[in-house]
């Protein structure tokens, strides 16, 4: 798991989790954008400088369902200091799905952006109604090999001076049949997480953040490309949903077609939109969410990205969403 809180007054952006940026087609390939549709993603690393790592700004208005998650510690500072702490995706007009390890410390207020992807402008700030982790067995316990079910619904509340934008719009929950996440699927990922690349266990390194949004390209690796450290650790974890049913890893792939660390998502992008663009339709459909990673960009071995999928999960979130008030059991 990547996740840290940072003033956002301090350094203008914090951090979380990695998470990186919706990248579905090639720009050859692309139809013309919609108000809902985000840029199409890079097609080969970039340096990485001033930049999700390998990735670069997202096209303004080009995802209007991304969201910040942040925390407000009233008693820690005065007046109180905003901090970056997750990315998250709009749903609907008052649900942001996010991961579950993003949830408020004890003491501090939580609250969500919407309507800007560059946090040195206000956005929309929304409160916070109830934030619902998915329910988990009394025994579950996180761990380094156990990232299960790192999933959850953000019930916002609506506001009076609520204008009409298309810089906030829900994206769909993916579709079983259709959304799927085959072996290198294109995919991308957005994020306001660390762009300073940080080998596997590394904490030495200060996060260096930028306040634009930042989008990368990956491809859903098959399960033996994965990291082979985290495999063997859920492996002796006997984690059934870490990777397969419940969980993907992506990569960026270089010039030979082998997967590459060059790309990836970094602290402070946790909870973030992984996203699809149908063939087809050429509609977008939320198929992830970003929940943890070894160090970013790693130059020294190979550690690929972790995603909760969500399509194993649209029956819990719709029952939930039908539910405001009240907690719903798992799926």
């Amino acid at each position: 798991m990547r996740a840290s809180t940072i003033a956002l007054g301090l350094v203008l952006l914090s951090a979380t989790a990695a998470a990186q940026e919706p990248s579905p087609t090639s720009p050859a390939d692309t139809p013309p954008p919609t108000a809902a549709a985000s840029d199409a993603p890079p097609t080969e690393a970039q340096d990485g400088h001033g930049r999700i790592i390998g990735g670069k700004a997202a096209r303004d208005h080009s995802v209007p369902w991304q969201a910040e998650i942040y925390y407000v510690h009233p008693e820690k500072a005065y007046p109180p200091i905003e901090l970056h702490a997750c990315g998250g995706a709009l749903i609907a007009p008052d649900w942001v799905l996010t991961a579950s390890h993003c949830q408020a410390d004890p003491g501090s207020v939580i609250g969500v952006r919407l309507g800007t992807q560059n946090l040195t402008l206000p956005g929309l700030v929304y409160e916070i109604d109830h934030f619902y982790a998915y329910p988990r067995p009394a025994d579950w316990v996180r761990s380094a090999s156990n990232h299960s079910d790192d999933i959850a619904l953000v019930h916002i509340k609506r506001r009076h001076d609520e204008p009409s934008t298309r810089d906030i719009q829900p994206i769909a929950l993916p579709d079983p049949a259709i959304d799927t996440l085959d072996e290198l699927q294109r995919v991308s990922v957005t994020g306001w997480g660390s762009t300073k690349a940080r080998e596997a266990h590394d904490t030495s390194h200060d996060l260096v953040l930028v306040p634009e949004l930042q989008q990368v390209g990956l491809n859903i690796l098959p399960v033996d490309k994965c990291d082979p450290e985290v495999n063997r650790n859920m492996t002796r974890a006997r984690n059934p949903y870490v990777l397969g049913d419940k969980m993907v890893c992506a990569a960026g792939l270089d010039a030979s077609g082998n997967p590459s660390a060059a790309v990836d998502t970094c602290q402070g992008d946790s909870g973030g939109p992984l996203v699809r663009q149908n063939e087809n339709t050429h509609k977008f459909a939320l198929v992830g969410i970003v929940t943890f990673g070894l160090g970013c960009g790693a130059t020294v071995g190979f550690h690929p990205g972790y995603f909760t999928k969500v399509a194993p999960y649209n029956d819990w979130i719709r029952r939930q969403m039908a539910s405001p008030s009240t907690p719903v059991a798992a799926s």
